[in-house]
């Protein structure tokens, strides 16, 4: 018998790699959105906030053993003026002392744990003359009470009203 003259079976080009399926693309496209959003929560986690920087300031203070006492009182006061500035506008703080600085904070806070004669004795401690019964670690307790609270309760300010300014366009100019 005569025999067909036949070539071999062909067989398909094996399949590659690259370039991907689809659900590959979307699955590399998923692992860079979760990489990024994990690294923007730690990133938002471990930055320096107000008042972990005031806590920080404060066990600093603490540490220390050559201030004297007045010029610990006008650390704490600088700390909490700082930290003032940090969570309201700087106008409206900046420029307060003494019985005006209380009565902003006064206004500020709702703690019934802090009493006024406690809080009175850190915006205006570092103004009077130090009395010899001054406990620094009660003081330093009630900082951070009061540095807890005016956090808990700030006014949440847009940060772009915190510089005066404002987004809103001015209405005596006419538009452009």
């Amino acid at each position: 018998m005569d025999q067909l003259p036949l070539r071999d079976l062909h067989l398909p080009e094996p399949i590659g790699w690259w370039p991907p399926a689809m659900g590959w693309w979307l699955v590399l496209g998923l692992l860079i959105l979760m990489g990024i959003g994990a690294f923007l929560l730690i990133q938002r986690h471990r930055r320096a906030t107000p008042l972990k920087r005031a806590f920080e300031a404060l066990r600093e203070l603490e540490s220390r053993t050559d201030m004297k006492t007045e010029e610990r009182l006008q650390s704490i006061s600088a700390i909490i003026k700082r930290f003032a500035m940090s969570i309201a506008p700087r106008e409206e703080v900046a420029g307060l002392s003494g019985d005006a600085f209380f009565e902003w904070i006064k206004a500020r806070i709702n703690d019934q744990s802090l009493s006024s004669s406690r809080l009175e004795g850190l915006t205006t401690s570092p103004y009077r003359r130090v009395s010899q019964d001054l406990d620094l670690d009660v003081l330093l307790t009630d900082c951070r009470q009061l540095l807890t609270a005016l956090q808990k309760n700030q006014r949440r300010t847009p940060l772009w009203q915190r510089d005066g300014q404002s987004l809103k366009p001015r209405m005596d100019s006419p538009p452009t």
